[in-house]
């Protein structure tokens, strides 16, 4: 288990788990899983997207005169 996960360093646990089965070494999920962290095999998580910046909001129009602005309703139709 050491030299896979040493060749393949961004194999996991259940990767190693699989290869390990496909040579014929019988062992189970969580003795692998056991083994593979007592080991200090750690297989970092994929880091978060990046967030898109905040855009400011422009400040709302003030109407100056009467009729400059309409709004509907659409609940009363």
């Amino acid at each position: 288990m050491r030299e896979i996960a040493a060749t393949r360093v961004r194999y996991g646990d259940w990767r190693i788990h699989i290869l390990l089965r496909r040579e014929g070494r019988q062992a189970s999920k969580s003795l692998v899983y056991r083994l593979y962290r007592e080991e200090g095999q750690v297989l970092r998580a994929p880091s978060a997207p990046r967030r898109k910046m905040a855009v400011q909001r422009q400040e709302r129009f003030k109407p100056t005169e009467a009729n400059q602005v309409w709004s509907l309703d659409f609940v009363a139709d």
